[in-house]
């Protein structure tokens, strides 16, 4: 009996022991290990293991060039980005809510050249520039159209434009 459990972990029972496993290609191994699979069914699970292990794979592959961008973009950020890592694991649920690789690149360009995030020492983490995906879609825009320039409007008496003395009566 295979059940899957909320939290994506999956239970295995022969009906007299369980053991519990957290991948797919792993809980199919055990399954043919129990020897109990007609072999078209066997066959079936093996095409669908090797279907998973691909796909993880695939996912593994383009983790790695976003993170070696990511490195290459921050060259003293992200040395512990290892597979399994909280950050890592952080840009894997990016891609599995369907945002692209080309996307989370672009994101990484956005937060690159923002000015608030320029101005905090930890702005350019990767939990940052991948916390959700409304952060991602503005700094991918941020990359597309440039950083907005905003228009003063007055002056503030600290500022060198405040020469002419008080002025609260116009502003």
């Amino acid at each position: 009996i295979i059940t899957v459990s909320n939290n994506n972990r999956i239970s295995l029972s022969n009906g007299e022991s369980f053991s519990f496993v957290d991948d797919l290609g792993v809980a199919l191994a055990c399954i043919e290990e129990q020897g109990d699979i007609p072999a078209v069914q066997s066959r079936d699970l093996q095409e669908k293991k090797k279907q998973a292990l691909a796909a993880s794979s695939a996912l593994k592959s383009t983790i790695t060039r976003i993170v070696k961008y990511y490195r290459e973009t921050h060259p003293t950020r992200g040395r512990t980005l290892k597979p399994g890592s909280r950050d890592w694991n952080r840009i894997r649920s990016r891609l599995e809510e369907g945002l692209t690789e080309e996307e989370l690149i672009k994101a990484i360009d956005g937060n690159k050249i923002c000015a608030w995030h320029k101005s905090h020492p930890a702005g350019h983490s990767v939990e940052y520039v991948f916390r959700n995906a409304t952060k991602i879609e503005g700094f991918i825009q941020l990359a597309t159209e440039g950083p907005v320039k905003e228009e003063s409007i007055g002056h503030h008496k600290g500022s060198k434009e405040f020469v002419d003395g008080d002025r609260r009566d116009v502003f």
